[in-house]
């Protein structure tokens, strides 16, 4: 009966080692895992913000371009364009008056252009170069002209 004791002792414990080392293997790319997709990360090495079109005024689309009275705001479709300094360009368009776009973009110099147009005609647009941190960012006021 000890012999018989001593083959199940070896068994449980040649179990248990397995069980173990399954554990330890799991928690290891588990571990990798985290690592890999680092969402804290990934969020802090880019740069966020967004453009709202017309700003707080947006409840004043009514109203006519100063130069060009006719033309109404809530009448223009927007182009957002964002270029860095290695010519990588990123653009929304179809943005509209009171509409906001988002961005998340590298860190670092970018030049944003917005061109409103109306029927494919140019009627205004206006330019500003940032510098984004990684993370969220400060509104920038962009004036149109």
């Amino acid at each position: 009966m000890n012999t018989q004791n001593t083959g199940k002792k070896a068994a449980l414990r040649s179990h248990a080692a397995w069980l173990v080392l399954c554990l330890a293997a799991l928690a290891v790319s588990g571990l990798a895992f985290i690592a890999c997709s680092d969402p804290v990360g990934d969020k802090m090495g880019n740069a966020s913000f967004s453009v709202t079109i017309n700003g707080e005024r947006a409840a004043t689309t009514d109203r006519g371009l100063p130069w060009e009275p006719q033309t109404k705001i809530a009448d223009l479709v927007h182009t957002i364009t964002l270029t860095n300094d290695s010519g990588q360009a990123i653009q929304r368009e179809g943005v509209r008056a009171g509409q906001t776009a988002q961005f998340t973009v590298a860190p670092g110099h970018w030049v944003i252009t917005v061109k409103a147009h109306k029927d494919g005609v140019l009627k205004a647009e206006g330019l500003m170069e940032v510098d984004l941190k990684p993370g969220p960012n400060d509104s920038v006021p962009i004036t149109m002209g």
